[in-house]
């Protein structure tokens, strides 16, 4: 397989880690942070778990990839500087 395989597919994981923040994003405008007790309120409650309950697993998702998408990106990087490193050893100057 050719780098450009690992860059397409970082670059897709990249997307999907925009989008990811792009719900949470929206998510978050639907989010209203006002603690309903009591009154008549109070029938908001359920809504309001419901709905932190999915920003946490968008965040949870989000940050986890977030991290291997880091992680896969250094690593390539890394591939990539070696490659150039071996090929500048390899020139000769005679």
């Amino acid at each position: 397989m050719q780098v450009s395989f690992y860059v397409i597919s970082w670059a897709l994981l990249a997307v999907v880690v925009a989008v990811l923040a792009t719900y949470r994003l929206a998510l978050g405008h639907r989010e209203d942070v006002t603690v309903h007790l009591v009154g008549p309120e109070a029938g908001l409650i359920p809504e309001q778990t419901h709905l932190a309950a999915r920003i946490h697993k968008v965040e949870v998702w989000g940050q986890s990839l977030t991290i291997i998408m880091a992680v896969y990106g250094l690593t390539l990087l890394a591939i990539w500087a070696y490659r150039i490193w071996e090929t500048g050893n390899q020139v000769s100057f005679h």
